[in-house]
């Protein structure tokens, strides 16, 4: 059996190492970090900046439990995981690239709504949709998303 010289040993290694980047790469670039635009309005209410953030983010990636677990007490007593996601894949038909905060206004201390714009990329074209999204903050300091969806949680208004 013939030995190969030592560089084509390590020329081989290098190319597998170099493909195995690439593909980690590829496999990674669907948990991109979303950008989340006009933030700092948010910084007046303690948490609240973060725990935008943190929602939408999972919502991007798609981690639907995780995201569940961002919603209001009250919410998760009414709606169940498969309803959740049920609900989140007919909402996230397109990849979410972009959140911008346009406003926030706060009817009481613990209670705020938060105007912003979603971005959506599919089949190469962008879509925009303003919404209004709605956060609870506990007695434990935390921030809570609400979610409002009169199909879906009749019981809770739209």
């Amino acid at each position: 059996m013939s030995k190969l010289p030592y560089c084509v040993h390590r020329q081989w290694l290098l190319i597998g190492l170099l493909g195995l980047i690439v593909g980690l790469g590829a496999g990674c670039a669907h948990f991109q970090r979303l950008q989340v635009k006009n933030s700092a309005v948010l910084d007046d209410h303690e948490g609240l900046t973060a725990s935008f953030s943190r929602y939408w983010r999972l919502i991007a990636r798609k981690e639907v439990e995780k995201a569940l677990d961002c919603e209001a007490p009250h919410v998760r007593e009414i709606i169940g995981l498969d309803a959740y996601a049920l609900y989140q894949n007919l909402f996230m038909k397109a990849d979410l690239q972009e959140v911008e905060v346009l406003a926030i206004s706060c009817e009481r201390d613990f209670l705020c709504h938060v105007d912003c714009r979603l971005i959506y990329k599919a089949n190469g074209h962008r879509d925009t949709r303003e919404r209004r999204d709605f956060w609870l903050r506990l007695t434990d300091g935390a921030w809570y998303h609400v979610l409002k969806n009169p199909m879906l949680l009749p019981q809770l208004g739209g």
